[in-house]
């Protein structure tokens, strides 16, 4: 027995280890995919905030060793918002051997934007095609091959809630890994003043070895991400014509946001493009019920009251079911107080001690135990609910004109 577990020991120290991302814009089931693989239970929740560190597990396939990372749920790469940035910082510069890029194949043509934005930032992509139960019962077929195809990345269909075909995922991201199968690139093109930019820039970022793509380095820094411009000049050490080129691109008199704004475009337009050919509807009305919802819940008309009346209700519930359990755990610290104060009084020692055991410690947390964990216990259940349903996206969509206001964004109403 002792030389069976050397023997394991040895062969997984021997074992490559590939350091494998998971990205996905949010609600798309990126967390349950990472919980199949590694076995570990990841609270699967999205709102800002919740999942800006990086969850990290591990995982085995045929004598190798797999590191995966899943980011914060994100829509693009370009941007800078702190999800957005967490997740950019760490597929580009985190020397990543392949990146799996979770799609939900219900709105593929929201999720595409993000693909190709990572295809064009990492060599080794798979794009893990999720939720094909729910696909199948709204009538959604989607062509699995010419979605490879038109991406350039080896793509895999699964259902990760009920585990379905996890183990082809796991062969797919080993072979990719392994450069046992490759697929041609294709590139996303912009206008053609952005493309001559583009390739100058490139020119010069080629010189230097980088782990992101030249090409995309060179977006990157003609979006104007300062943050992304100065990582880059902190990993080398001859950076003069790098700075000149920097210092030139600030004095350029062009509109960074309308570049921003085309470079997005052209990568949305591609996604409409290649969601029209990948995908087939067999039900004229399979997306009835979810247009119905959006209708109801964020209609000028009905969207704010039934927001305060939800809200409103949940509150009641968690204040009302509360104090139930609240009085019963005060009464259980009370009734435990009483015998572990005479146990310290009878021990002798001084009256000071007794009060900052009892006095303070003790009675301190007892009462924060009981006042606030019965509520956070019925509260986070009923919100993760409202999440699992869909309708915490359309309250921060109801709420995005008046947060807007204050500099603000939608989706800060979770959180506050």
């Amino acid at each position: 027995m002792i030389m069976q577990r050397y023997n394991k020991s040895r062969l997984r120290n021997e074992m490559k280890c590939y350091n494998i991302v998971l990205a996905g814009n949010p609600n798309v089931g990126k967390s349950t995919v990472f919980n199949a693989l590694t076995g570990m239970n990841q609270h699967t929740g999205n709102w800002t905030g919740k999942t800006v560190t990086n969850a990290v597990g591990e995982f085995e396939f045929e004598n190798t060793s797999f590191k995966i990372t899943d980011l914060p749920g994100t829509y693009s790469i370009l941007s800078n918002s702190a999800e957005e940035a967490a997740a950019s910082d760490y597929l580009l510069f985190s020397d990543v051997d392949a990146a799996v890029v979770v799609v939900d194949c219900c709105c593929l043509e929201r999720n595409l934007s993000l693909v190709f934005q990572v295809c064009e930032a990492v060599q080794n992509v798979v794009i893990c095609v999720n939720l094909l139960d729910e696909a199948d019962k709204k009538g959604i077929i989607v062509d699995l091959d010419e979605l490879s195809i038109q991406t350039g990345a080896e793509t895999i269909g699964i259902c990760a809630k009920n585990r379905r075909d996890i183990n082809k995922l796991c062969r797919v991201i080993n072979d990719v890994c392994k450069r046992n199968t490759c697929t041609p690139r294709r590139k996303t093109s912009f206008s053609k003043e952005i493309e001559n930019e583009i390739s100058a820039l490139e020119a010069i970022v080629e010189k230097y070895d980088f782990s992101v793509s030249s090409r995309f380095t060179a977006i990157k820094i003609i979006e104007g991400d300062e943050d992304f411009s100065n990582k880059i000049l902190s990993m080398i050490a001859e950076k003069d014509e790098l700075i000149r080129t920097f210092e030139g691109l600030k004095n350029k008199a062009y509109d960074k946001d309308a570049f921003y704004e085309e470079i997005s475009a052209a990568y949305y337009e591609r996604a409409e493009k290649t969601a029209s050919l990948c995908v087939r509807y067999t039900k004229k009305d399979y997306d009835k019920k979810d247009r119905l919802l959006d209708k109801i819940f964020t209609s000028r008309i009905t969207g704010i009251p039934i927001m305060i009346l939800m809200l409103g209700m949940i509150f009641l519930i968690t204040i009302s079911l509360a104090n139930y359990p609240s009085r019963l755990l005060s009464e259980l610290f009370s009734a435990i107080e009483k015998p572990l104060s005479g146990m310290i009084s009878d021990s002798g020692l001084p009256a000071w001690v007794h009060g900052i055991l009892i006095d303070g410690m003790y009675r301190t947390l007892s009462w924060v135990v009981a006042v606030m964990l019965p509520p956070m216990a019925i509260f986070f259940p009923l919100f993760t609910i409202l999440e699992d349903f869909g309708y915490l996206p359309r309250v921060a969509f109801d709420l995005d004109k008046y947060f807007h206001k204050s500099g603000a964004h939608g989706k800060q109403s979770l959180t506050m």
